[in-house]
């Protein structure tokens, strides 16, 4: 059964600016999330806010350096989740957590499926 379904766009340009930016990295992303390049940084933040609408709560109760995007050995992005984050992810009660990500040009799009 679905629970919940979120999807976000961002331009990626908007975060070249983020790049060399120590204190915004550690304030939107987990350390495991050290590569700095403005794609990576638009694909793993859209992640972060598709994740939040299929939630249906916004960023609320939510730490965005709490959830990590990791590839499994295949390149499959899959979220990983720490701290009071990973607690209000398990009172949701979702047994799968699917996550798309792709970009083209100056877009970066996250797809979100919570599965209970």
């Amino acid at each position: 059964m679905i629970l919940g379904i979120g999807v976000d766009i961002t331009q990626i340009s908007r975060f070249k600016k983020w790049e060399n930016n120590d204190r915004i990295i550690e304030r939107f992303f987990h350390k495991k999330e050290s590569k700095k390049d403005a794609e990576f940084l638009a694909s793993r933040f859209a992640a972060k806010e598709a994740l939040s609408k299929a939630l249906g709560t916004g960023l609320r109760n939510l730490s965005l350096n709490e959830i990590c995007i990791s590839l499994d050995e295949k390149g499959k992005p899959f979220f990983e989740f720490f701290g009071k984050t990973k607690t209000v992810i398990s009172a949701f009660n979702a047994k799968n957590v699917h996550l798309s990500l792709s970009h083209d040009g100056d877009s970066a799009i996250a797809f979100v499926i919570l599965e209970g």
